[in-house]
């Protein structure tokens, strides 16, 4: 009877769905490395630098269970080495890398239950507990809530709604630049937009500049990508990158510039 046990689990991250393929291994659960790297949105190298440095856990899944997990579509039937990271690893990959997201997902997978299974099996005082669940549940919210406020006002995102204002405002936005939208439905269709931003990034696909003043005389400059060159940038990147995984809703992609993408059936 096999050790394995594959679980796909959805998560909730920026308003966008992700599913993440938990593996029990024996008594431990955990992930491979490769979808750590992926629903972390590192590369892989940056999780093997981290293990080394924090000296965390791993094991090299045995050739007997690699078939087992090509069998059950984790992995691509080519590839011939996997790495097992088990639940604590993954807490200390998401303490190092330390961003929002990475701790998002983390409670997600793993916390919520753990604080279950610790609520049931406590003999006494389970309504205090309750009750300390309940306030360390307002207070993530709250925490949410300030990391979505400064999400709305930080991120690049910011850079496009005050380009439309500028637009608005009858200021000239630059001739050979496009918006990041467009860039989106002409460009790279189906493909998420912090996929595209961090291929483009690598690419090094040149920028122009905006200089936009608004009624209160606050000087906003913003950075647009050039649309000239993104025809090229677009055919490179859907004609290199590789299938890792298929199913019957879902093709996994990698491109090395642009990292592990998720494309659904329709």
């Amino acid at each position: 009877m096999s050790i394995i046990e594959v679980n796909a689990k959805s998560v909730q991250v920026e308003n966008e769905n992700l599913l993440v393929d938990l593996i029990k291994l024996g008594d431990e659960e955990g992930m491979l490395l490769t979808e750590a790297a992926r629903i972390f949105e590192v590369q892989e190298t940056a999780i093997w630098q981290h293990l080394k440095r924090h000296n965390l856990e791993s094991s090299q899944i045995v050739r007997t269970k690699l078939k087992e997990l090509r069998n059950l579509g984790v992995i691509g039937q080519r590839i011939n080495r996997a790495t097992f990271l088990p639940k604590e690893t993954i807490r200390a990959l998401a303490k190092v890398i330390h961003s929002d997201s990475a701790w998002a997902i983390y409670n997600q997978l793993w916390a919520v239950a753990e604080k279950a299974y610790e609520f049931h099996t406590r003999p006494t005082n389970n309504i205090e507990v309750l009750r300390g669940m309940l306030d360390e549940i307002s207070s993530q919210n709250q925490r949410l809530s300030n990391v979505e406020h400064r999400v709305e006002v930080e991120t690049p995102r910011l850079v496009e709604s005050r380009i439309e204002q500028a637009l608005t405002d009858h200021q000239t936005f630059p001739d050979d630049c496009i918006r990041v939208g467009e860039i989106l439905t002409d460009y790279f269709p189906g493909v998420a937009r912090a996929k595209v931003m961090t291929y483009l990034n690598a690419l090094g696909h040149p920028r122009g500049s905006h200089v936009h003043i608004d009624d209160n005389g606050l000087r906003t400059v913003s950075h647009p990508w050039k649309e000239s060159g993104l025809g090229a940038a677009a055919d490179k990147l859907f004609s290199e990158r590789k299938v890792l995984k298929e199913t019957a809703k879902t093709i996994i992609w990698h491109h090395p510039l642009a990292g592990t993408m998720r494309e659904y059936k329709y």
